[in-house]
Order: C-alpha cells, then structure tokens, then sequence
C-alpha cells in the first residue's frame, strides 16, 4: 500500500519549473580573425532607432553569441549586433591594415547596452613595449542606441583624422561581443583582424567575364530633386544578359523610383549602359544610400550590383581634420574647411560656425555660401582662439540658411 500512497501524494503536489539553462558568457578569441560575410564594406548610413531593419545594414560576421553589422562613409564608420544579455560590443579597427601590434592607429571601442563608449589605442612604438592610450573624444563623437535585443553606433572622427575617407582604404576590422564588464586586454596581448576594403560598389555573382563599374558613384542629391547614376558594363552580346532591375534599398526604396528595363545591347567597344534615372522624395531621410542592380543572365540566377550615393542638405561643410596640440599660453591659429554643394542647381545663403568655450572664432565666423554651380565645392577657413591649457573634444557647428531654411551640422575638432 506504501506505493500507491507515495503516488497520490506526488499527484498532490505541484511541480516546480526548471528554470531554462542560460549559459554563462563567454570571451572570444582573439587569435582568430572573424569570417566575414562580404570583405568589400560599402557606404551605407544607418538609421539608429534600435530596430536592424531589411536592408538598413550590412552583415559582417556571426559570432557565438549573435550577428554583427559594419559599414563605412567618409570619416565615419558604423556597426551593430544582436546581443544577448550580459553582452556589449568590442570593435577593433586596425585602420592601417598592418597588423595589430604596429605603430599606433589600432583603435578599440567598448560599446555597451546603456550608450556608454571607451575608447583606447594601442601605441605599439614604444620600445618599452606597447601601451594603451584612451581617446575620450570618441564618446562625444559617437552615438549609441540600443534596443532590447541589438546596439547600433555611429562612430564619427573626433577631429584626430584617425578614420578613414577614401573609397579604396582597406583596414583590419573585428567586432566581438563579450561580457559586459569583463577585464580589458593588456596592450601588449595580439589581435587577428578581418581585412576589408571600403567602397561605394560591390558586384556579386557577374557571369563569367562580365565588368561592372558605375559611374557617378557617391554623386550627392538634394531631397526633392534627382539623381542619375550610370550602371556601365563590359562583355559581349552571346552572354544572354536579359533585363536589369534598378532600385534603391532600405531607407530610401520607398523615396525612390523603381525601373525594370531589357538589358541593352553592347556596343562595338563592349560597352553597355543603364542609367538609373530617379527623383527623390522632399521626406526622404539623410545619408549613404544604396542603388541596387538586379541582372539576369541567360540561366536565369540574378547577380546584384549596389551603387553608394548620399542624401543630402543643399550644402555642408568639412573640416580638415588635424589634431590641435596643447600649449600653456593663449593662441590663434587658422582652420580650413570645404564648402560643398549637394545639389543640382546654384546654393547662395549664409553660414555661420558656432564652438563651445572656451574655444571662440576671431575671424571668419559668418560667411555667405556663394556655390553657384552644381555639387561645386570651394576651400574656406576661419581663425580660432585657443587658450592655453585648453584641451578636450569640441563640436563644431555650421548652421545653414538656404533659401529661408536652417540646417545645422555637427563635426569635431580635437585639442590634445
């Protein structure tokens, strides 16, 4: 009878839940370089809202613990993941692509969940042996904001001329995600990088002996008016090449036409050409777009072609980049800048340069912007007040007045 009894009592009682088993967080290793995806990154702006959206941004690599993004635009670049908890984000960058213990533009940012930034080189030329020194410009510089599930930043120059503005750069590049918290690496510990080039095009899956290559690429246009951007090709008329579908991707597919042609003819040079001809809408959001080519061949597979081109206010300005030493006594110095125009017609306004104490302009503070030719682009300069001791990162703002319109744009400038 003991058994039936011990039976009824178990029946009695409610069971307990297991809870789930959440393995503990784990660090990666950092000898072993991150198999990308895709090692040509292409100009892309995000938008930060803490959703990775469809085609919004590029996948890098999967690691144990989640999926990372990266992409790049002139003096920026920008990445995301999908972190589970107890996770942030380690991204290395070894901006000359030599090696991680060599010279002394290895960069290192922690990014966690709550929008905190670190940021740190390693200055490998000492003899002594390397040494980490701390950036603290990147916090203002770079924008954090995280969802439940993801972090997404935008990492702008702090005015160090330290990231990269050229298409054709190439640079080591690993994004970790580790244990929020967890011990810094001492900086004589080695780094395997991932290298990538960064471009404002990509092709993937051509036929057999088929070229690309755009023209116009990275063309700036104004929202409201339009873009063309040239697909240019090289091959021959028996490739079978069929029609060519011609989109914008993400942010901008919705601001922008969609065109689906025959694939034209080649010409006696081997040439061929389609433009992508299109408005773009007055909401449209700001940034590195992308153009996407969807071609299909005589086997009926598509092979892609994505083309970078930026959104953009009617002019803004670009601040040559050069680090600002410290000094004990009180100093003027001369800064330069480009003003360009992002629009296919003539900009004429006013610009005026705004800084933070104790930083001030002496000279050159409100100008005109005399662009009277389309995308043109002109060199300004403006005479600065530094007073000695003074250090830091500092913003800088140009604000625009176009045809009644403000825009406002924010760049950085480093003293230290």
């Amino acid at each position: 009878m003991a058994i039936p009894s011990l039976l009824a009592l178990f029946l009695q009682e409610p069971l307990t839940p297991v809870a789930p088993v959440v393995p503990a967080p784990q660090m990666p290793n950092f000898a072993v370089a991150p198999a990308a995806v895709e090692a040509t990154r292409i100009a892309l702006t995000p938008v930060l809202d803490g959703r990775l959206e469809e085609e919004e941004w590029d996948p890098f690599a999967t690691e144990g613990s989640g999926k990372t993004y990266l992409q790049w635009e002139p003096g920026g670049l920008h990445l995301a993941a999908h972190v589970g908890p107890g996770y942030e984000i380690v991204a290395s960058f070894d901006l000359a692509n030599d090696g991680w213990l060599k010279g002394k533009d290895n960069l290192e940012l922690r990014i966690a969940p709550d929008g905190s930034v670190k940021a740190r080189i390693v200055d490998a030329t000492p003899t002594s042996g390397p040494v980490w020194i701390d950036i603290p410009g990147f916090q203002l510089s770079t924008k954090v904001v995280a969802g439940p599930e993801t972090i997404e930043a935008s990492i702008m120059d702090p005015g160090l001329g330290l990231l990269p503005e050229k298409t054709g750069s190439k640079i080591g590049v690993r994004v970790d995600l580790v244990p929020i918290g967890s011990a810094v690496m001492e900086a004589y510990m080695p780094r395997v990088a991932t290298p990538v080039s960064l471009a404002f095009y990509r092709a993937a899956g051509l036929p057999t002996g088929l070229k690309f290559e755009p023209e116009n690429e990275s063309k700036s246009v104004v929202p409201g008016q339009t873009v063309r951007l040239r697909f240019t090709y090289s091959g021959k008329n028996d490739m079978g090449l069929q029609r060519l579908n011609l989109r914008s991707e993400g942010p901008a597919r919705m601001a922008t036409s969609l065109i689906e042609v025959p694939f034209p003819t080649f010409d006696r040079k081997n040439r061929a050409f389609v433009d992508y001809d299109t408005p773009v809408a007055s909401g449209a959001s700001l940034g590195y777009r992308i153009a996407r080519g969807s071609l299909t061949g005589a086997d009926g597979i598509p092979s892609v072609m994505q083309v970078s081109y930026r959104i953009a206010d009617p002019a803004d300005a670009q601040l040559v980049l050069d680090r600002i030493p410290v000094a004990e006594t009180d100093r003027s110095m001369k800064r330069n800048y480009y003003l360009r125009s992002n629009s296919g017609r003539p900009v004429n306004g006013k610009m005026k340069i705004e800084l933070p104490a104790p930083l001030r302009i002496l000279n050159g503070n409100d100008r005109n912007v005399p662009l009277g030719t389309s995308r043109s682009r002109i060199r300004q300069g403006f005479e600065l007040f530094v007073p000695g001791g003074a250090s830091g990162t500092f913003p800088v703002t140009f604000r625009f007045n176009i045809e009644g319109r403000e825009y406002v744009q924010t760049q950085y400038l480093t003293v230290g």
